[in-house]
């Protein structure tokens, strides 16, 4: 009776539900192998297809906006990357695409939030730096831009540095790695909305503080104190 009728009826949906598993995976496989052959419009086709059968699909929504990008549908990017936030907030690369397509919008403050949250979630991968030194750039903050930039090429992500010393920036004196001396500075300094003079005299006045705070013993004090000075000295260029 009613007890094999609940269990057919549990059966089928079952069936169901892993017929709709296969075809998701299957249209998914086929956007992947799209978006390898660079065949950006049938990648996102077959990823709407994937989408459709599992409608929580993170991979599917986080390829879905790489080939959008690839397309130029930044605003269509920027919605798949949202939807993978809202199904898994602590996802690095969804908040790196999202200001990725920020950025190629023009929408520099967004753009470095998101990579700011990237970099906070996952601190050892270059690209967040090399990409949000790029937005300092176009916002016109270049000691950001090059501290960045300086960061990810230590990261083996140089593309960033190379075109910011084509361009006559991060030509500095001393090749010291600035961003160690002082990560909770430099934070607060991203948040700022300093105009760059005023940016440029906060950060001066900072570091020649911390340069007299380390200019003696321990020997470990030493590095801070060059780094410090080089800092100071890089704010005023």
């Amino acid at each position: 009776g009613a007890m094999v009728v609940v269990f057919v009826g549990v059966v089928s949906f079952n069936i169901y539900k892993s017929y709709q598993s296969e075809a998701a995976d299957k249209y998914f496989n086929m956007g992947y192998d799209y978006s390898k052959m660079e065949q950006y419009q049938k990648a996102v086709e077959s990823y709407d297809e994937a989408i459709k059968f599992k409608t929580n699909f993170i991979a599917a929504y986080y390829n879905r906006g790489v080939a959008h990008e690839h397309l130029g549908n930044f605003n269509q990017s920027l919605q798949d990357y949202e939807k993978v936030i809202e199904l898994n907030p602590q996802d690095a690369g969804a908040y790196f695409g999202r200001g990725n397509a920020y950025n190629n919008i023009g929408n520099y403050n967004l753009a470095i939030q998101d990579y700011n949250k990237a970099i906070e979630l996952n601190p050892r991968d270059g690209n967040y730096f090399n990409n949000r030194g790029n937005a300092y750039f176009m916002q016109g903050n270049n000691n950001l831009g090059c501290l960045d930039a300086q960061k990810a090429c230590e990261m083996t992500v140089c593309n960033g540095l190379e075109w910011a010393k084509g361009h006559g920036y991060c030509n500095w004196h001393y090749p010291v790695k600035i961003d160690r001396c002082e990560n909770k500075f430099m934070q607060e300094i991203r948040m700022s909305t300093l105009k760059t003079v005023q940016l440029r005299y906060h950060e001066a006045e900072y570091f020649y503080t911390q340069f007299t705070i380390h200019s003696g013993p321990p020997y470990d004090s030493y590095f801070k104190m060059v780094c410090y000075f080089d800092a100071f000295l890089s704010s005023l260029v």
